[in-house]
């Protein structure tokens, strides 16, 4: 069965509808990986998201040694960092949606890759500051803002819609794989020699993503239909999750546990270094740990074949609310 297209719908309900082609392809966990662009695909981002956690462990490890410990500093850092993509990840998600998203994401990886090499030379060389950093991560917010849109839609392009919801399912598995080496990875090589050095690695990671873009097989791709140029693109898409109340629920639901419970990045490294006096290796194993169970959760999601109720989103969300409260109250 298929979902007819209907002439008045928008752009986006027209995206959105077109998964819902009833196919059940067989192939179990790994199923998207019978499509051979996929597999070059999450080889490349896996690699590349190794590279980013190594940063991310970094880059909060040298924003304490420059700042003497600042919890200001390291919070005005990550702010900057995802500021952009709070501004401008609509717009971005137009640009994908206009262009060749494999083009975009040479440009987005090319920049992401330029601003991580600066950052681990300015801190190899002994010369970075705090105010460098906040620059930096500006910068790089800019790039993932751009990026991210285009990266995830990306995604259908290189699996097929058959194979969507498990390809979705395997990123975010390998992107919890990779957050549970990069971290660890990242201790040991601050413990050794330095930030700059963890920062300068995912400089070089990024080289991997890149490559895979460049031998990606076109001719099998599953080219999305581009959206022509025109008016009020963004305030239908806006109007269309207005609409969906499913939708509208999800993204609350993201919206608080990443306002308030996602702030790991932040309290993890103060917590390592000013509440149980750790070192860079232990906040690295630290980040790894955290990693395990969401590995296991994004490869319990690849195996589904249908979306998860909302009673069911909402439940998880208020459990993860109960976890985190008790972390927070452990002795030790």
């Amino acid at each position: 069965m298929t979902v007819d297209a209907d002439p008045t719908t928008t752009q986006a309900e027209r995206a959105v509808a077109r998964p819902q082609v009833i196919r059940r392809p067989r192939g179990g966990m790994f199923a998207a990986l019978v499509e051979r662009n996929y597999r070059i695909y999450v080889a490349g981002s896996f690699v590349s998201n190794i590279g980013t956690w190594m940063q991310r462990v970094a880059q909060d490890w040298l924003v304490l040694e420059l700042s003497g410990g600042s919890a200001l500093a390291v919070g005005i850092t990550t702010g900057l960092q995802f500021l952009p993509m709070l501004l401008l990840s609509p717009y971005a998600g137009v640009i994908a949606d206009r262009f060749n998203k494999r083009q975009i994401l040479k440009i987005t990886q090319s920049w992401l890759a330029l601003w991580a090499a600066v950052l681990g030379v300015l801190a190899i060389t002994g010369v970075a500051t705090t105010e460098q950093v906040y620059v930096i991560a500006f910068a790089f917010g800019l790039g993932t803002a751009f990026d991210n849109p285009a990266r995830q839609s990306f995604v259908s392009e290189v699996a097929g819609l058959d194979h969507l919801p498990n390809a979705i399912g395997l990123n975010s598995a390998t992107f919890h794989a990779a957050r549970i080496v990069g971290p660890a990875v990242a201790g040991l090589v601050i413990a050794q020699v330095g930030s700059g050095w963890a920062i300068l690695s995912n400089a070089v990671s990024y080289l991997a993503f890149i490559i895979a873009l460049v031998i990606i097989d076109g001719r099998l791709l599953h080219p999305a239909p581009r959206s022509p140029r025109a008016k009020r693109q963004l305030r239908e898409g806006l109007a269309y999750v207005h609409r969906r109340t499913d939708i509208l629920l999800v993204m609350c639901v993201m919206f608080f546990v990443g306002t308030f419970g996602l702030n790991f990045q932040m309290t993890t490294a103060l917590m390592a270094q000013q509440q149980f006096h750790l070192n860079a290796e232990a906040y690295g194993i630290l980040g790894t740990l955290l990693a395990v169970g969401s590995l296991a959760g994004a490869l319990i999601a690849a195996r589904r074949r249908s979306r998860p109720r909302p009673q069911f989103v909402v439940g998880m969300a208020v459990a993860f609310g109960l976890v985190e409260i008790a972390t927070g109250l452990a002795p030790s």
